[in-house]
């Protein structure tokens, strides 16, 4: 299984592929070295940043950098041994 984290409150659009390594317990008590991938995605937001009126908005008054609004697909194809993840904005 291929975790996926997601978060937001930065109101950016990011995802990256992390690898973590671990060790589990193979037959006979040995430890083996395993690699998982983790996939961390950054959602992005609904929040204005920018409307071309006279009245600021929240994110104006607060200095925010104009950002796109939305959010990020995940996409996910499973495989005989593995789900292939990718994201797009």
């Amino acid at each position: 299984m291929t975790p996926i984290y997601c978060f937001g409150h930065t109101h950016q659009k990011h995802w990256t592929p992390v690898d973590r390594f671990s060790l589990t317990k193979s037959s006979k008590d040995f430890r083996k070295l395993t690699n998982k991938e983790q996939h961390i995605v950054v959602c992005g937001t609904f929040l204005k940043t920018f409307l071309p009126k006279t009245d600021a908005t929240y994110g104006e008054e607060k200095g925010y950098r104009p950002v796109s609004v939305g959010n990020m697909t995940i996409n996910l194809k499973p495989g005989l041994n593995d789900v292939k993840i990718w994201v797009e904005r």
